[in-house]
């Protein structure tokens, strides 16, 4: 279940409060929470690309739970380093993981199932000549 594989984003969950790096007594302690939880995002986006080939943004943010806003920053800014492929619909608000495939590897595809059709009309054709060849018993 892609749940068990996510992991939370909300950083209290982890007391991260407590440790000295996340403490406001540090001088960047702030900003290294926001990079913790960028980093729990992005590993999220880069699940959650694994198991869907396109998602909604209304779904895809009550899956990392955070808002559509972040979300679509977050991909972009993961897109744009190259850390994951998508294409984002805004209008429909649509997310597609799909890399566009090669000629080559369409004719490819197409040629895999055209060679497995041939098959099959080889076994029903053998079928039926068995089937009509009245040397061929049938023990029932």
């Amino acid at each position: 279940c892609i749940r068990d594989r996510l992991i939370s984003t909300d950083i209290n969950k982890y007391n991260v409060k407590d440790l000295q790096l996340f403490s406001n007594r540090v001088e960047n302690g702030k900003k290294h929470e926001v990079a913790f939880v960028k980093q729990l995002i992005q590993h999220n986006v880069q699940i959650i690309e694994k198991y869907y080939s396109r998602i909604s943004f209304r779904r895809f943010s009550e899956l990392l739970q955070v808002s559509a806003d972040e979300v679509e920053t977050e991909l972009c800014d993961m897109i744009n380093a190259k850390l994951v492929y998508a294409k984002i619909d805004r209008v429909s608000g649509i997310v597609d993981f799909r890399k566009k495939r090669t000629d080559h590897e369409i004719l490819d595809e197409w040629n895999t199932d055209i060679s497995k059709l041939l098959d099959l009309v080889d076994q029903t054709c053998n079928l039926i000549k068995r089937d009509n060849d009245p040397t061929c018993l049938l023990y029932t």
